[in-house]
């Protein structure tokens, strides 16, 4: 069995279902999360992909 963080795990959430589509003021009233966490995820998906996004785990 896998152990991921709670943190990264509500990352890959947000990514993924950006990648679907969903709208950045949609997925923090899905996801309780601010709009600005939301902006941030999406956008280094987009930049850097999941590797970035995973690579900011901090210790």
């Amino acid at each position: 069995m896998w152990h991921v963080p709670a943190r990264v795990a509500e990352r890959a959430r947000i990514v993924l279902v950006c990648a679907e589509g969903a709208s950045n003021t949609r997925v923090p009233a899905d996801y309780r999360v601010s709009t600005e966490t939301v902006r941030k995820w999406h956008s280094r998906s987009l930049t850097g992909g999941w590797h970035s996004a995973r690579q900011s785990v901090r210790s």
